[in-house]
């Protein structure tokens, strides 16, 4: 009896752009080989094509050194629409088949937390049912009233088959099951397509003024640099969003930060502090932001690390006085 190798092969991950809800879009190709290492299926002589009949994916999150991987449940798929159901031949090429994620915007977040600035990574098992056929010999008996003997002939019969667990292989990871993502990727091509950033829902007044064109591409840059998990740079971004607005917050700052009636001379310790309460004028709290921010841009102190929730801070910063000059602006023009 002929042995073949059930095989499932990982092709592609997106976003599907057109659903209502986020969705993640998975092409796996499944092939029939002669050697492992997947799931064996002993054919009889004569069997004809491995028919997949079903298919129920289960995708999972995936954590390095994690023992139990399936402890991560992110969602059970299904067949996309418009997928056939296939015969697979030995030595034939793979066959191509498209499951379908559908996510919440609360599982998407939560897959960013897990993220946490990192390459986005996967696994993919499947629950495969199908059948095959085999030749079967059966009498056929001699019609009524006649004296004769019976005759035989081959009928196709089909043989059914469950495979609990068939995992998609990658060439990536232990065990060559890592789907992975590249973070940049994952940021530009599936996560905006996925409804998910919220630093694009928070309104920034426009302006065409030059230099405030240069601030919203430090902005922007802060934003992007973020979403990929690149602490760091988004937090020098930020703070060159804040030193190019620096001659625009003196200039359109709110005199009542600056009267003298007011606790004016107080020391602000923290950019918390200085944001909350605004005490001191807004070019002291331009200088405290800045020098706050100053960690993106230098080397990182013996012990230390600029970590994401420095780069939320920083961006927060930035946004809030691009915000802030664009309002003062637009209310001075009219």
């Amino acid at each position: 009896m002929p042995q073949v190798y059930l095989r499932a092969d990982f092709k592609d991950i997106h976003a599907k752009p057109t659903s209502v809800p986020p969705t993640l879009e998975i092409v796996v190709g499944f092939s029939l080989n002669n050697t492992g290492p997947t799931v064996q299926l002993i054919l009889p002589e004569g069997a004809g094509p491995v028919w997949i009949s079903g298919v129920t994916p289960y995708l999972f999150w995936r954590e390095s050194g994690e023992g139990d991987w399936y402890a991560r449940l992110i969602a059970v798929g299904s067949l996309a629409p418009a997928t056939s159901l296939f015969g697979l031949r030995s030595a034939e090429g793979p066959s191509d088949c498209t499951f379908l994620f559908p996510l919440s915007s609360e599982l998407v977040a939560k897959l960013e937390t897990l993220r946490n600035g990192r390459k986005a990574k996967f696994r993919l098992t499947l629950r495969v049912t199908g059948h095959y056929t085999r030749p079967v010999e059966t009498f056929v008996a001699p019609p009524p009233q006649k004296v004769a003997t019976g005759s035989t002939r081959v009928e196709p019969v089909e043989v059914p088959f469950n495979i609990d667990n068939l995992y998609v292989l990658t060439g990536h990871g232990e065990g060559n099951m890592d789907i992975e993502v590249e973070k940049s990727r994952w940021a530009e091509e599936v996560l905006p397509v996925l409804g998910y950033g919220v630093w694009k829902t928070y309104e920034i007044p426009v302006s065409d003024l030059p230099a405030l064109a240069r601030v919203d591409e430090y902005i922007e840059q802060a934003a992007k640099q973020f979403e990929i998990g690149e602490w760091k740079t988004s937090l020098a971004r930020s703070r060159d969003a804040v030193q190019a607005l620096e001659p625009y917050l003196k200039k359109y700052g709110n005199p009542v930060y600056t009267d003298r009636k007011g606790p004016a001379e107080q020391k602000i310790g923290d950019l918390t502090e200085a944001f909350t309460k605004l005490a001191a004028s807004m070019h002291d709290f331009q200088s405290k932001a800045f020098s706050l921010l100053s960690a993106g841009s230098h080397p990182e102190a013996e012990g230390t690390t600029v970590e994401r929730a420095d780069a939320e801070l920083g961006l927060t910063v930035a946004m809030a006085c691009r915000r802030y000059v664009g309002a003062r602006m637009a209310a001075q023009k009219s």
